[in-house]
């Protein structure tokens, strides 16, 4: 077990293709920050790949480009390989692979974090090959390593029930929103859409269940709804084009989706898996009323903060649109409760809540624990 205090972290990102990998990038662009600030008496060394090479990291983070793409097969062997030892090489005290697949002979302790199980689902779109081969990965990175990071209790126990023996190394560390100083008042000054309008994103994924909420919204219009309804993203193919009062806006980048959320009077959020949910987090962070499916961890997230609705019922959705639509007292009470819950997730605990599973990684590793 290493006698030092300042520990060397390896952080393995070479899963990282900028823009691409969405949420698992969102988690390593929040945690690093975190690291940043509450673990500045440790040394970090981030392996990415050739795209993510530019990609920013901390001031005092050292960054290793591996020759390697992000994309899986290739990123698998490096993985398994060549990483080994390359974390031997740089004197690593302990690597933590932040996105579901970690070296299985690591000269070191290892920490994995598993953000979802949603590549078991039939609806969740992946080659066959891929997806088995996701999943054994997965499940040997969760065996291999002294410690397995999660984003929720729903997570930790759906990996406890899928990979035996998994559950005493499973520690649940929340994700936040990214910091932002500005709230829902001064946003609505810039917003491009007209208000009132309630807010969602378009997905072509199953889970997301965009069907259903376009479907409750066409029935909310007949019911006198008259908040439009913009969705963040491309319209799939096979939704209905010029639908009243229904609004695609596209690719957007960040600081746009972030006016148009905190213009909205709402979000509705009827994904029926989600490991966290941190577009909820976001929207309450905004001072956004929320309203979301009650499913997977998302209960577990907005605590009493939500409107919730039962996301496999479309008359369970119309209701909570129309509620939310029409009763400003309800839309201002649940963004006072938001702003509070929001206020529960940080990066900066989540950093210190990391660094704690560090160190039982590396106990665990020398066999003192």
């Amino acid at each position: 077990m290493p006698n030092r205090s300042r520990l060397r972290v390896g952080l393995n990102l070479l899963y990282l293709r900028p823009g691409i990998v969405g949420g698992t990038e969102t988690y390593a662009r929040g945690l690093l920050g975190g690291l940043a600030v509450v673990a500045s008496d440790h040394s970090f060394v981030v392996f990415v790949n050739r795209s993510a090479r530019n990609w920013p990291l901390p001031a005092g983070f050292e960054r290793i480009v591996c020759p390697v793409s992000g994309r899986q097969s290739s990123r698998y062997l490096y993985e398994q390989l060549v990483l080994p030892a390359r974390l031997k090489r740089h004197d690593i005290d302990v690597v933590h692979s932040l996105g579901y697949v970690a070296p299985l002979a690591a000269p070191c302790a290892s920490v994995v974090t598993i953000h979802d199980l949603n590549y078991r689902a039939p609806s969740h779109r992946m080659h066959p090959v891929r997806r088995r081969a996701l999943a054994w990965f997965v499940a040997a990175a969760a065996r291999a390593s002294e410690a397995v990071i999660v984003m929720s209790r729903f997570v930790r126990d759906e990996v406890a029930e899928v990979i035996p023996g998994t559950s005493a190394k499973l520690h649940v560390v929340h994700e936040a929103p990214i910091a932002r100083t500005s709230d829902a008042t001064v946003h609505r000054e810039s917003a491009v859409a007209p208000e009132p309008y309630l807010i969602a994103f378009s997905s072509t994924t199953a889970n997301k269940n965009l069907g259903r909420l376009l479907e409750a919204y066409a029935r909310a219009r007949t019911d006198g709804v008259q908040h439009d309804l913009v969705l963040i993203g491309h319209r799939p193919p096979w939704s209905e084009d010029g639908a009243p009062g229904v609004r695609w806006t596209g690719y957007l980048p960040d600081a746009e989706v972030s006016r148009l959320l905190g213009g909205a009077d709402g979000l509705l959020f009827p994904s029926l898996y989600e490991g966290f949910g941190l577009p909820i987090v976001e929207a309450m962070q905004a001072g956004v009323a929320v309203s979301c499916s009650r499913s997977a961890a998302l209960p577990e997230v907005a605590g009493d903060a939500a409107l919730f609705f039962d996301g496999e019922d479309v008359a369970s959705i119309t209701g909570a649109i129309v509620r939310l639509a029409s009763d400003p007292a309800l839309r201002s009470s649940l963004s006072q409760r938001g702003k509070a819950r929001a206020g529960g997730f940080s990066w900066e605990r989540a950093a210190r809540e990391t660094v704690a599973v560090y160190r039982t990684a590396i106990a665990i590793r020398a066999g003192v624990t």
